[in-house]
């Protein structure tokens, strides 16, 4: 009791936290690449972008000139453990999956499922920019560029019959994926928040907010708004950027898995805290980390 007259009413706590790095796919390798002085910079592998990409000397629009980034290995995943099933999971984000991972992951970290602390009145915001993602660009592919294909197909080769040209627009929308009623979920990501709120059955508010690099700093100013002004009493406050695409620029190139040309490399992340109002923390016998502002509470 004596640590609760030392803090305002309104200091907020972070007692939990998780996150997913370029070579730290947990807070406790994070933490410590930090302290050994890890450099998660590579050069990007061959699995996820094809090296003719990075040819030098070729100017072309396709092509690339910085082939060092952090890249995301997205870790394997049960769904069933976040109340999604297999077959619904299979037209799921990536970013939708590892963000109910890492919510998961900082509520553990927090206690809150030792302690049987209630989420009800949780809320859920989100920070990442809502660029296109990976769903999105699949069923664009799916549905515009395979009949595109064809068209270029039907242009170089005239003789081609209709036939050939359904089997060639089969055979790439097959080579993209599938399409499944719960995709629809995904080419929104501003559903994302909702989505986490939804399998937590927490019943605050959740949202997106879109600030560029600032993102994820906003996400904990609403968050921690929220607690104040007491619409909720526990808050997970989250960053994300995982993209789907290369846009080639001189000052940004995006790719499934990393983001951003910052000084020449490519980088991405999830980071998770969770928060609660500074006192109700000390109460409920959290182990408080952090506050927002960067002082050990």
């Amino acid at each position: 009791m004596e640590k609760e007259q030392e803090h305002n009413d309104s200091d907020i706590a972070i007692v939990g936290m998780s996150c997913l790095f370029p070579g730290a796919p947990n807070i406790d390798v994070f933490w410590r690449n930090l302290e050994d002085g890890v450099d998660s910079i590579v050069e990007a592998p061959s699995l996820r972008i094809d090296p003719l990409y990075f040819q030098k000397g070729d100017e072309a629009y396709d092509r690339f000139y910085c082939n060092r980034g952090g890249f995301i290995d997205i870790p394997a995943l049960d769904p069933m453990k976040y109340g999604f099933l297999p077959i619904a999971a299979k037209g799921m984000e990536p970013e939708q999956l590892c963000m109910m991972k890492l919510a998961w992951d900082a509520l553990e970290d927090a206690g809150v499922f030792e302690k049987n602390i209630s989420l009800e009145n949780g809320c859920v915001i989100i920070g990442k920019g809502n660029f296109g993602n990976l769903s999105s660009m699949r069923n664009m592919d799916i549905i515009n560029t395979s009949e595109q294909v064809a068209r270029v197909v039907r242009a170089c080769i005239p003789g081609i019959s209709e036939e050939e040209l359904a089997k060639i627009r089969k055979e790439y929308q097959a080579q993209k994926g599938e399409i499944r009623p719960d995709t629809a979920i995904a080419l929104m990501p501003n559903l994302i928040a909702a989505l986490v709120t939804n399998k937590l059955d927490m019943h605050g508010p959740a949202y997106t907010v879109d600030g560029a690099c600032a993102s994820s700093v906003i996400a904990i100013d609403h968050a921690s708004g929220l607690l104040r002004s007491g619409q909720c009493d526990i808050a997970l406050a989250a960053g994300l950027h995982l993209a789907a695409r290369f846009a080639r620029g001189k000052a940004l190139a995006l790719y499934f898995g990393q983001l951003c040309l910052q000084r020449g490399n490519l980088g991405a992340g999830f980071r998770l805290p969770f928060l609660r109002i500074l006192y109700a923390a000390f109460f409920q016998g959290n182990l408080v980390l952090r506050s927002p502002g960067g002082a050990r509470a």
